[in-house]
């Protein structure tokens, strides 16, 4: 049955006040502990355009959204999309004209405010000009002509000032040579799901973008719904990938997550984020639909989804059920059947839970009877799960939770809610077997302003769904000195029944308790702000690679620093994120530059080494002969992207070679 937490009575003691009581002894008398008042909370958990781009010459040279002012045609979108696609990246727009910045190949004669001045045949009438950027009006439909004059080097759009509270972590990780090098991420569209976003409207032109694009996924159709918590990861997002664009959607369920993420997919993300999730909705081996739903993105869609490992180091316990010797329907923690809780954030010391707090608590029981189809309820394996307290003597049951699995349930138990003691007290967790046919693993997670006793902890496959999906970027937390944060989930993923073989997460980890303007000065901890670093450090270096996802992410992997044991580990994963322009310890670099020509640099805007032939992009188009292409763009004028032509050329079959558009169709390798 699901009941309120009990109340703590209200005892008045006279005299001097006391410290702490006493520890209690740990042990749970044998009689019955009978139907007491208890809460199930069932938890809310996270769910998630790309248009085909004009294909002419020159208009890799337009950033900051002004590129997808044009359709596959070349044409200018309609008046409705233009004011979509405008809101979403913070375009200016006055009638048929749209505000920019014109960089120079050389330095600009001084211009005063409202002269025009032309390149190209292009008029621009001047707002301002200085050194070689000229920021002006120019009419939209001009754009493509104005980037093929010699003068111009890029156009982009102008960034307002602002001042704000700054996060930490880019820096932390390599971001700002990246940005000085001109990698803000505006080749890139990143999702952020969450369980709300309070207060994002305030933050619009400062801490985020100057519009976003939104959608509720949550039951009651309020994007601000529940908490600030995803304007924070927003906000670390947008401190990453400055110019790119962002989706916010929120959820409230295990299917509109499902929903969320479909969504993102479809307005064209190419990296999603969430740092939320849940240790009891599904299966902790990868076959639950949310983490299964993260997996696909880039299975099905190449798009690269991050998430929080969970921030359980502290509060999971993991064991196979054993029967306490004098109890035996009551688990076995090692001559003790109660499991202490404690306020100590770390649990290195056995400390109450004051009176005259409000105290929020989250103690969930999950035990390994999925069935082969996780999704369906089958779990006939009953235990039960008890909080108790004591005052310093005895243990009495302050809740519990006691569904029935009979063969139609899953196998979760979760006690939820917020007490407030009027005398300081202890808390502590017991586990029932109630009906079984064996015993069977289970785990324990202790969640809110609570942390296991560490005689109990223990963190190893402590990860969350989605976080262990298979191709899901698993992100845990360290601090701003590379050591891993006690609260961080660490790994592996639950081993697969069937199998027996567990994946390995975390992925990566990155640093936390960073300042946003929600949280204030180092006030967003957790893995909550890990993953939005990770998911901006994909954002910069898709910018870099031009969209291509292979190559982002084996930058990713390839270049995280090394923590903990030497290698892959359950506790950093690959290690801590890292950006890194090249490979180049001499040149002391402090931008992201590159020479198309330049196959030796690690990483540069260019073509890429991929044995021998070059992955093309559109900064650095391919001539007759090399590859591999994606789109017409990434090969030199007058060529276009043949597909699956590799074997003509001397690659693979599969390759796609830049080759004379004369040659007819790209398909199927026929000419």
């Amino acid at each position: 049955m699901c009941r309120p937490l009990a109340p703590v009575v209200l005892l008045l003691v006279s005299g001097c006040a006391s410290g702490p009581p006493a520890a209690p002894a740990t042990d749970v008398a044998g009689e019955d502990l009978g139907p007491l008042p208890s809460e199930i909370f069932e938890p809310v958990f996270d769910s998630g355009h790309r248009a085909p781009r004009c294909p002419r010459s020159g208009m890799e040279k337009l950033s900051g959204g002004l590129d997808r002012l044009f359709d596959a045609n070349c044409d200018v979108l309609s008046s409705g999309e233009l004011a979509l696609w405008a809101d979403r990246r913070g375009l200016r727009l006055e009638g048929d004209r749209v505000l920019v910045v014109v960089h120079l190949e050389a330095e600009a004669p001084r211009l005063e405010r409202g002269a025009a001045v032309r390149w190209g045949g292009v008029d621009v009438e001047v707002v301002s000009g200085v050194d070689r950027r000229v920021q002006g009006w120019v009419r939209l439909a001009d754009l493509p002509f104005l980037v093929e004059a010699f003068q111009v080097r890029a156009v982009t759009v102008p960034i307002r000032p602002r001042t704000f509270v700054d996060s930490e972590g880019p820096a932390f990780v390599g971001a700002e040579p990246f940005h000085a090098g001109g990698f803000l991420g505006a080749r890139t569209c990143v999702a952020v799901i969450d369980l709300g976003f309070a207060g994002y409207t305030s933050l619009l032109g400062s801490e985020l973008p100057a519009s976003v694009t939104a959608q509720s996924f949550e039951s009651g159709g309020d994007i601000e719904a529940y908490t600030e918590h995803g304007t924070a990861v927003a906000e670390v997002v947008h401190d990453m990938v400055l110019d790119a664009a962002l989706l916010l959607a929120n959820y409230d369920s295990q299917e509109t997550f499902g929903d969320a993420v479909a969504w993102a997919l479809a307005e064209g993300a190419a990296v999603i984020v969430t740092s939320t999730g849940s240790s009891l909705i599904e299966p902790l081996d990868g076959r639950g639909y949310m983490s299964r739903t993260a997996s696909a993105t880039y299975d099905e869609n190449d798009v690269l989804f991050a998430a929080s490992a969970g921030n359980y180091g502290a509060g999971h316990y993991r064991a196979t059920y054993a029967g306490y010797d004098s109890t035996p329907a009551y688990h076995d923690f090692g001559d003790t059947n109660v499991a202490l809780l404690t306020s100590d954030p770390d649990g290195s010391s056995v400390t109450p839970f004051y009176r005259g707090y409000t105290w929020d608590l989250d103690v969930s029981l999950v035990w390994d009877d999925w069935g082969t189809d996780p999704d369906t309820p089958s779990s006939s394996e009953d235990y039960d799960l008890y909080l108790v307290y004591s005052y310093g003597s005895s243990w009495s049951i302050l809740a519990s939770s006691t569904d029935a699995q009979d063969g139609d349930a899953f196998p979760r138990e979760q006690i939820s809610g917020t007490i407030s003691p009027t005398r300081d007290m202890y808390l502590g967790v017991v586990v029932e077997e109630v009906d079984t046919t064996g015993d069977q693993d289970f785990d324990l997670f202790i969640g809110g302003y609570a942390s296991l006793y560490e005689t109990f902890q223990e963190p190893g496959l402590s990860v969350i769904a989605p976080c262990v999906g298979a191709d899901v970027l698993c992100v845990g937390a360290t601090d701003l000195s590379d050591g891993i944060e006690y609260w961080s989930s660490q790994g592996p993923a639950h081993p697969d029944p069937e199998t027996g073989t567990a994946l390995a997460k975390p992925d990566l980890v990155a640093p936390d308790c960073v300042s946003t303007a929600t949280y204030g000065t180092d006030g967003f901890c957790g893995t909550s702000a890990a993953a939005p670093l990770v998911a901006g450090a994909v954002g910069l270096y898709l910018d870099l690679f031009a969209g291509h996802t292979g190559p982002a992410l084996e930058a990713i992997q390839a270049n995280a620093v090394d923590l903990g044991d030497s290698g892959a580990d359950d506790v950093y994963g690959l290690g801590r994120v890292a950006l890194v322009c090249d490979d180049d310890d001499e040149d002391g670099y402090t931008t992201c530059e590159g020479d198309c020509g330049d196959t030796s640099a690690w990483i540069f805007p260019g073509r890429q080494s991929l044995g021998d032939n070059f992955w093309c992009t559109d900064f650095c188009p391919c001539p007759e002969g090399e590859g591999d292409c994606d789109e017409d763009e990434d090969c030199e004028v007058g060529l276009v992207c043949a597909q699956d032509v590799g074997a003509l050329y001397g690659f693979e079959a599969w390759k796609d070679v830049c080759a004379p558009s004369c040659h007819g169709t790209r398909e199927n390798g026929s000419y």
